[in-house]
């Protein structure tokens, strides 16, 4: 971790929906970078013949039945309010909080306990890991293409893991710490809680983590617009194993 990295105050981390601080061009450098970087995911679900679900429907048909872990608050990592509240209005695209449905399959929630718990740790045990995202309908996802700048790859092989119910998107910049009190504070660049020097370590501890996982061939990981407020871990289960 460097000084200036650990410094670096919430006003002064660029946006990626900001054009001004993050150019067109500088979007499809990262955006080409991340599909490269995802192959692998995409010959892991093709390898184990994974399907994906059409609709947020069929996400919870295969819930109820007992195949899908819900994600919302577990061992060393606490799920971001549009997952923790998420009820079936949200998967209308028009509705102010649409967003992807907060499942997993149980061999990808089972490595999420493992990394978070092994990150609470390092980290504290009043303090979790923060979960952006993870399961995507095909539905969802053809929604998102059609949003600008989302980091949603457009090709004819972009199937996303998302997709396949099999990743974990982490805050790259927040996490959550609760007190003794039980009061809860999400620290991020968004909140008066911002801790630029906090955040940095829970980055270096998840890296870590995830680089130990990635070599064991158990997952493949991606930084996400590295140094921007949407800075984001992807992680994505290997199914064939």
């Amino acid at each position: 971790m460097s000084t200036t990295e650990a410094l670096t105050p919430s006003h002064a981390l660029p946006s990626v929906y900001n054009e001004h601080e993050f150019s067109k061009e500088d979007f499809q450098i990262e955006l080409d970078r991340v599909y490269q970087e995802t192959a692998i995911e995409r010959q892991w679900i093709q390898d184990a013949a994974l399907p994906t679900y059409a609709t947020d429907a069929d996400i919870l048909h295969a819930a109820s039945q007992g195949k899908l872990e819900r994600v919302a608050i577990g061992v060393g990592f606490w799920a971001i309010d549009r997952l923790l509240y998420w009820d079936t209005s949200r998967s209308d695209p028009h509705h102010e909080w649409h967003y992807s449905v907060p499942y997993l399959r149980p061999e990808a929630y089972e490595v999420l306990m493992h990394i978070s718990g092994r990150w609470q740790e390092d980290m504290g045990g009043n303090r979790y890991t923060s979960v952006t995202s993870v399961g995507r309908s095909d539905q969802y996802m053809d929604g998102l293409k059609q949003r600008p700048r989302k980091l949603t790859i457009v090709a004819p092989d972009a199937i996303s893991s998302h997709q396949a119910l099999i990743s974990i998107d982490f805050d790259g910049i927040g996490l959550v710490e609760v007190a003794d009190d039980g009061t809860v504070r999400k620290i991020n660049p968004r909140s008066p809680d911002w801790n630029p020097v906090l955040a940095a370590e829970s980055r270096d501890v998840l890296r870590h983590l995830l680089l130990e996982q990635q070599r064991r061939g158990i997952i493949n990981f991606v930084e996400e617009l590295p140094g921007t407020q949407e800075h984001c871990f992807h992680v994505c289960v290997n199914p064939t194993l």
